[in-house]
């Protein structure tokens, strides 16, 4: 890891209370040579899946030695653990509560839980881990400090927040994860899931009483204002409007409704 200047910051915080600028106040009073790149701070609150996908659209186009802050944190204070994550490119802070799991599902990685005892001195707030917790630690990764000297090395098991549920031989019904600015759905689907079912490939998709027989490779493939369904530049299955809005033409609520995938033995 060369360069250990670099600090993402992503969050819920919005930027109208000033909880966000709190942090990087206090990464710049730790390590003032840190560069601050704020990725967004309009993650819907508590939105802990719409965080983990939106850090995975991200992470790897940043040079090598770049600490990821994220925070979503709706279980601030309670038994979620703070922790660092260390893969091979980069370091990861935030609590342990499936905001890191689409990442950790494609990257080898070690965990550590943050000694706050080995920060440095901070109010003491049960409410605000990202300033007097993530932000400290994130400040010393970017200025070379190692996470073994302020965390301790701990199983890698993390939380997950599948999404997923089997419901029959084929048949599995999916949650929404996000909705982008264009209104596409993206399901907790993604290649890897599929990867995990060998042998088997998706037979249609089906959203508030539509079905998509098929998958497509780019939204260009049916006329504008149509459906579709494809594997999206990070592999999770989408289902979009050519030129148009899925959420808006379905209906469809993130919070209360679910998608239905189909799968079928794959053709040879």
């Amino acid at each position: 890891m060369s360069d250990k200047h670099i600090i993402t910051f992503l969050s819920d915080f919005g930027t109208q209370d000033g909880y966000a600028g709190s942090v990087k106040g206090v990464i710049k009073s730790i390590y003032p040579r840190s560069e601050i790149i704020d990725i967004t701070h309009e993650i819907k609150p508590f939105d802990i899946r719409s965080a983990a996908f939106t850090l995975l659209n991200y992470y790897r186009q940043y040079p090598g030695g770049t600490v990821h802050l994220a925070v979503v944190d709706p279980g601030v204070g309670g038994e979620r653990k703070p922790v660092i994550v260390r893969t091979a490119h980069y370091y990861f802070v935030g609590p342990d509560n499936g905001i890191f799991q689409y990442l950790l599902a494609r990257e080898a990685y070690t965990l550590y839980a943050i000694n706050a005892e080995k920060l440095p001195p901070s109010p003491e707030s049960f409410t605000f881990h990202a300033r007097d917790i993530f932000g400290p630690t994130a400040a010393l990764l970017a200025g070379g400090t190692h996470p073994e000297d302020i965390g301790q090395r701990i199983d890698n098991t993390t939380q997950i927040i599948s999404g997923i549920r089997h419901k029959s031989d084929s048949l599995y019904e999916v949650d929404c994860i996000s909705v982008d600015r264009f209104g596409n759905i993206i399901s907790a689907f993604s290649r890897i899931d599929m990867e995990r079912l060998k042998g088997q490939s998706v037979k249609n998709i089906r959203v508030k009483n539509r079905t998509l027989p098929s998958l497509k490779k780019y939204y260009s493939q049916v006329k504008k204002g149509e459906l579709l369904a494809l594997w999206n530049s990070q592999d999770f299955l989408e289902v979009a409007v050519c030129q148009g809005s899925a959420v808006d033409k379905l209906d469809f609520d993130a919070q209360k409704d679910h998608l239905e995938i189909e799968l079928e033995k794959a053709k040879a």
